[in-house]
């Protein structure tokens, strides 16, 4: 019997499945709440781009250099996406935390682990370093990352430690909007609305999946803000906020003085990346995003955990149950060797290209030609001339590649020429001659003769 029993114990330590190695992986109760682990079995985010709009990311971060595919600033942008320009280098330390949740590098043996841990991120920088923005600069960010192959963007703007100003009327809605027309799931930290020029009933028909905060214990909050009647609302781990470091929720962070350094924090502004690398496996394994953004509704687990507030939050997300039964679509990565794991390879995985971590401080280029033009300009700016044919793949192709690979040269393209055909070049000479008889009847023009 003592052997029977011993067997059984083994053969299920055998079964069960490995978590990933990263160091900080165990303190990360926020993943194994809402079962991001369980979720892994069935997707990872491979071939999803994640876009961040935020304090920036630490570029050189190592659990984020080789995640980032593209980076840009949008500080100062008027609302002009194409005014973005330069690095998205963080000097406040808030994008780089949410970042990481998203998609830092997982089982690579270093940090944390990610609720995505196979997507890749593009980051526009439009808060500065004190936190502060102003929304046409927040609208002119989102249309970049969209621009640039982002299919869920992260909006961690509920944090009551940012600041927003606006002017000429601009509004969130602007830029979310336009995001999920373009295919895009907007994804919005609850709270600071007003700020966001968003009114208290103005998010009813939002498209964007507005996230609260629940503690270790699954219970709102009490810093979080509800969500109040938004369509599309859910709670995901924010941490306790009751000075227990253990409590709150650890992730990838940034110092001016350290390199590659985490810390804790809590709010709506770490539940709404786990939101996001949700839906990032979702859409890996071939959903739309109106089927994600359904079955994400669908599994969260029990309305009494969102508070008195939010009447329509359909509770805590459950990534387990969200991508039961799903299977990644296959992707053209080069396959990696054999993991001693049974968690998915380390990311960037072997054989891939990503870009390295002084390649965002290039200037982005420029939207694809399919691009819709953007939503909003900078007072007195020129419009757009039209944009030039694609160059290269995709960041999303490059994405599911692993990472960023150079552009190719934009194709020249020739100038169009006028054809005649013989029959043609006669009626345009008849015309000429017919013309120019009539001015010389009417005497507008004189026939040189000869002997004159």
């Amino acid at each position: 019997m003592l052997a029977l029993v011993t067997a059984l114990v083994v053969d299920m330590a055998a079964a069960a499945p490995a978590g990933p190695n990263d160091p900080l992986f165990a303190k990360q109760w926020g993943l194994s709440a809402i079962g991001a682990p369980e979720a892994w079995a069935s997707a990872t985010g491979t071939g999803v781009v994640i876009g961040v709009v935020d304090t920036g990311v630490d570029l050189s971060h190592e659990d984020l250099a080789g995640q980032v595919v593209l980076s840009t600033d949008c500080v100062g942008s008027g609302g002009n996406p194409l005014a973005c320009e330069g690095s998205a280098a963080d000097d406040n330390g808030h994008g780089t935390a949410v970042a990481g949740l998203a998609a830092a590098a997982s089982n690579n043996g270093l940090g944390i682990a990610a609720a995505a841990p196979g997507a890749r991120l593009v980051v526009a920088k439009a808060l500065d370093g004190s936190g502060k923005g102003a929304i046409e600069d927040v609208n002119a960010a989102i249309q970049w990352v969209v621009s640039h192959g982002a299919t869920v963007v992260n909006l961690s703007l509920g944090d009551p430690t940012l600041s927003f100003t606006a002017h000429f009327g601009a509004s969130l809605r602007q830029g979310i909007e336009y995001a999920w027309s373009q295919g895009a799931v907007p994804v919005l930290g609850a709270g600071n609305a007003a700020a966001l020029g968003l009114s208290a009933g103005d998010v009813a028909d939002l498209d964007a999946v507005v996230v609260g905060a629940t503690s270790r214990s699954g219970t709102p909050t009490p810093s979080t803000a509800p969500t109040g009647d938004a369509k599309w609302a859910v709670m995901a781990p924010g941490g306790s906020a009751d000075g227990v470091q253990a409590d709150d929720i650890v992730s990838t962070s940034w110092s001016p003085t350290k390199a590659n350094t985490y810390a804790y924090s809590s709010g709506t502004s770490m539940a709404a990346p786990l939101v996001s690398g949700t839906l990032a496996l979702l859409l890996s394994a071939g959903l739309t995003p109106q089927q994600a953004v359904d079955r994400l509704l669908a599994t969260a687990q029990g309305p009494a955990s969102c508070g008195s507030a939010s009447p329509t939050c359909k509770g805590i997300i459950n990534a387990a149950d969200a991508a039961s039964g799903l299977h990644a679509v296959p992707t053209t990565t080069t396959a990696a060797p054999p993991s001693t794991s049974s968690f998915s390879p380390a990311t960037p995985e072997r054989g891939t290209t990503v870009a390295p971590a002084h390649a965002p401080t290039t200037a982005p280029p420029a939207p694809p030609a399919t691009a819709a033009p953007p939503a909003i300009m900078r007072r007195g700016a020129a419009p757009p001339s039209a944009p030039a044919p694609p160059a290269g793949p995709s960041v999303a192709q490059r994405a599911r590649a692993g990472g960023a690979e150079a552009a190719a040269p934009a194709p020249v393209v020739p100038v169009a020429a006028t054809r005649h055909g013989r029959g043609t070049d006669i009626a345009w000479a008849a015309g000429l001659a017919l013309a120019f008889a009539v001015l010389v009847g009417a005497g507008v023009v004189r026939v040189m003769r000869a002997h004159e």
